[in-house]
């Protein structure tokens, strides 16, 4: 089975993020704002079907580390997009999935991990922040040998409903452990690779709406009263 080794002094390796810039673009029920000087760059533009709709980043083939030296950890780190999510008006957000996949390992006698780390703010709340091991699926294995080989892949999901998501700081930490001379531990990313933001969007009354309701059940009750008293 694929071990997940305790990352020791990953955060000193972190890479130093480059200036922002931001873009912003209307993918129907919401705006997306995020900076585009990240190493994934600009979005592959948004989809959308009957109540849903998303936007994904192609994850760079700069995102790959390969280790053949014995006792020792290679570490690369891949800046993710800072962006804000917001409902437009008269939409609510929910069911806010994130997918990343699927980036390929190779371990011949040694482990490989990727780990995600960000800030995640709710309706302009404080931010939390976040840190999880990517999931795995081994499609290859031979424990006489210790090969494990397969991708990496996971999901997800933010119930909601919501009117604000905002992930910022965010980051890929890539290591490739090696234990000793002659083996190999490698992650390589392909042109497949992404990043993938979708969710669903739930129309709500405006505000005018809502009031002309509340009078029009009103004037109802008053005129069921009248007549009951006549």
């Amino acid at each position: 089975m694929k071990l997940k080794p305790v990352l020791v002094a990953a955060s000193l390796l972190l890479a130093v993020s480059a200036a922002s810039a931001t873009t912003s673009f209307d993918v129907g029920g919401a705006t997306l704002t995020y900076d585009e000087t990240t190493p994934l760059g600009f979005t592959n533009g948004s989809f959308n079907g009957f109540q849903f709709e998303g936007f994904s980043w192609q994850i760079p083939n700069s995102a790959t580390v390969v280790n053949t030296v014995q006792d020792t950890t290679a570490f690369l780190t891949i800046d993710l997009p800072s962006f804000t999510l917001t409902a437009n008006p008269g939409y609510a957000l929910s069911d806010f999935t994130v997918f990343f996949g699927n980036p390929t390992f190779f371990d011949l006698g040694g482990t490989s991990n990727i780990l995600f780390s960000g800030d995640v703010s709710i309706n302009g709340a404080a931010p939390i922040s976040v840190s999880s091991l990517i999931d795995f699926e081994i499609t290859n294995q031979n424990l006489g040998i210790g090969l494990n080989a397969g991708f990496f892949s996971q999901n997800e999901t933010l119930p909601g409903p919501f009117n604000t998501f905002t992930l910022s700081d965010a980051s890929l930490l890539l290591t490739a452990y090696v234990l000793e001379d002659g083996t190999v531990s490698s992650i390589v990313s392909n042109p497949q690779n992404k990043l993938e933001i979708s969710y669903n969007v739930v129309a709500v009354p405006e505000p005018e709406t809502g009031v002309m309701l509340l009078a029009g059940l009103t004037a109802m009750g008053w005129v069921a009263r009248r007549r009951r008293k006549g």
